[in-house]
C-alpha cells in the first residue's frame, strides 16, 4: 500500500511517501505565512504539486493529512474562502464577552476552557463585528479539511481530533454542540453556517484522475497524529511536544474536565489531558532574532551556527540570578502577554547567561504544568517537536525535572508515522 502523509504546519508543509510501511521520499516546502486568500491558493498549489510528484508511477494512493489545530476557513458553497484563514495565533475579541454569553455547561462539554484564539471565540468576534455575512450560506472547515475539499471537490468529514480543537464539539457525545452554535451564530446563522459531518469509520473520499485512484482520509489534529506516531499508549507516559508552541499531555480513560487543562479526543478510547500554549519556539525566536539582528549588521551567519554558539555559551553560565519572562503571547503559565528581563547585572549580562536563564524558565514551566496535570507517575517520556529534539542543553534541563523515569523516547517523523498508522487502522493493512 502506498501512503502519502501530509503535515500542514505553521512554518512548513511536509509530505512523506510510504511504500509497504517504509519511507520512500520526504518533501518539505516552506508554508506561506499569514494565509490570506492568495496564500491559501499558493499552499493548495504546493500540496497539489507534492501529491503529483509523490504519486508518479503509482496506480493507487492513500492520502492523509494533519494540520495545526484551532484554526478554520469559511468558504462559500463553491469552496472559495470568504475570509483569510483564521489561525489560533489570531486572538480576536475578548473572553469577557464570551464568558457572559456562553453557557458554562456547554463550555465544559467541549473539554476546552475558553481561551483567546479558539475558533469558538474568533467566530463569535467575526459575527459580532459583522465581518461575515450570514445571509449567504457558508461552510466551516479546519485547515486540512479545507485542502481536501479543494483538491477532491467533495465535502470532507471532520475527525474528532480536529472538531474538538474548535471548542464547538462535545467530546463525550461526539457531535457538534448545536446549542453553543446557536449562542454564537443566532437562530438565523445556525442554518447559514454548515459544519462538516463528524467522521465515522470507512468514510474516506475516493477520486480517480489520470487512471489513478486517490483515497483521501479525514485530516487529524497535528498533536494527536504526532503522539500516535510517537506511540503514546499508556497512562504512565507523558508527552513533551515543543514546537512553535508547546503542549504537555498524558492519557486518561475518563473525561476529567478542569480549568487547568484541556480534554482532547485520542485513539483507542483514550482522551488526552493536555496543557497547550506553553511558551516555546515562537517565544524563543523573539530573543534569538534579537541577537541575530544585531550580529547580521556586521556579519552573515547561519542560524545553526549561531545556535551552536549560543548553547555553548549557555553551558558555561555560572550566574543563576537573571530572570527571563517569555510571555509575549497569551499562555498557560502566566496571566499576562508581555515579556521581561529582570536582575540584569554587570557580570551576568552575557549571551550565555541570557539563554541559560531562558532555558531555566522553560524547564520550570514544564514542572508547573506537570503539577497542573496532577503529578502522575511517569515511567516513560516521549519527546517530540523540533525545539527539544534539536536543543541538547534545553532537553537536559527539562529532563532534570523528572525522577524515576525508566525511559526517554525521542521521536522523528512522528506526525507522518501517526498519519500512516491511522490509515492502516482504517484499511486493516498494517505494514512494518
Amino acid at each position: 500500500m502506498n501512503i502519502i502523509a501530509i503535515d500542514c504546519g505553521a512554518s512548513f508543509i511536509k509530505a512523506t511517501q510510504f511504500s509497504y510501511g517504509k519511507i520512500v521520499k520526504t518533501v518539505v516546502k516552506k508554508a506561506p505565512a499569514d494565509l490570506d486568500n492568495e496564500k491559501l491558493r499558493k499552499s493548495e498549489e504546493i500540496i497539489t504539486e507534492i501529491i503529483e510528484q509523490l504519486s508518479a508511477g503509482l496506480d493507487e494512493i492513500h492520502i492523509g493529512f494533519s494540520n495545526e489545530m484551532h484554526g478554520f476557513v469559511l468558504t462559500d458553497q463553491d469552496g472559495v474562502p470568504v475570509l483569510p484563514y483564521i489561525s489560533w495565533q489570531k486572538e480576536l475579541g475578548d473572553l469577557e464577552g464570551c464568558n457572559n454569553l456562553f453557557n458554562p455547561d456547554l463550555i465544559k462539554a467541549t473539554g476546552m476552557p475558553l481561551k483567546l484564539g479558539l475558533p469558538s471565540v474568533n467566530l463569535y468576534y467575526l459575527i459580532k463585528n459583522k465581518q461575515i455575512e450570514l445571509r449567504k450560506q457558508l461552510y466551516f472547515y479546519t485547515l486540512g479539511d479545507y485542502y481536501i475539499r479543494v483538491i477532491t471537490g467533495q465535502q470532507p468529514y471532520t475527525h474528532a481530533t480536529n472538531a474538538a480543537a474548535t471548542g464547538l464539539y462535545d467530546v463525550a457525545e461526539k457531535k457538534w454542540i448545536t446549542d453553543l452554535l446557536k449562542e454564537i451564530l443566532g437562530d438565523d446563522g445556525l442554518n447559514s453556517v454548515i459544519f462538516p459531518e463528524i467522521y465515522q469509520r470507512q468514510k474516506e473520499i475516493c477520486i480517480e484522475k489520470n487512471k489513478k485512484k486517490f483515497f483521501f482520509y479525514p485530516a487529524l489534529g497535528d498533536q494527536q497524529a504526532a503522539l500516535l506516531g510517537a506511540q503514546l499508549e499508556n497512562e504512565d507516559e507523558i508527552s513533551l511536544n515543543f514546537g512553535t508552541g508547546a503542549q504537555i499531555s498524558i492519557l486518561s480513560k475518563k473525561i476529567e474536565c478542569s480549568q487547568e487543562y484541556q480534554i482532547r479526543p485520542y485513539f483507542k478510547n483514550y482522551f488526552l489531558k493536555t496543557v497547550p500554549h506553553i511558551p516555546s519556539g515562537r517565544a524563543l525566536n523573539v530573543y534569538f532574532n534579537f541577537i541575530k539582528g544585531m550580529v547580521s549588521e556586521f556579519v552573515m551567519v547561519e542560524d545553526e551556527t549561531l545556535w551552536k554558539y549560543i548553547n555553548s555559551q549557555a553551558r558555561k553560565n555560572r550566574y543563576q540570578n537573571m530572570k527571563i519572562d517569555m510571555s509575549f503571547f497569551s499562555n498557560a503559565i502566566t496571566d499576562h502577554d508581555v515579556g521581561s528581563i529582570e536582575n540584569i547585572q554587570e557580570g551576568n549580562f552575557k549571551v550565555g547567561n541570557f539563554f541559560d536563564s531562558i532555558y531555566t524558565q522553560m524547564a520550570d514551566n514544564v514542572e508547573i504544568v506537570y503539577k497542573k496535570l496532577g503529578r502522575p507517575f511517569v515511567d516513560k517520556i516521549l519527546i517530540s517537536g523540533g525545539v527539544l529534539n534539536k536543543n541538547d542543553y534545553l532537553r537536559e534541563k527539562v529532563l532534570a525535572k523528572f525522577s524515576d523515569v525508566n525511559s526517554v523516547y525521542m521521536t522523528k517523523n512522528e506526525t507522518a508515522d501517526g498519519i500512516k498508522k491511522f490509515i492502516e487502522s482504517i484499511t486493516g493493512r498494517i505494514q512494518k
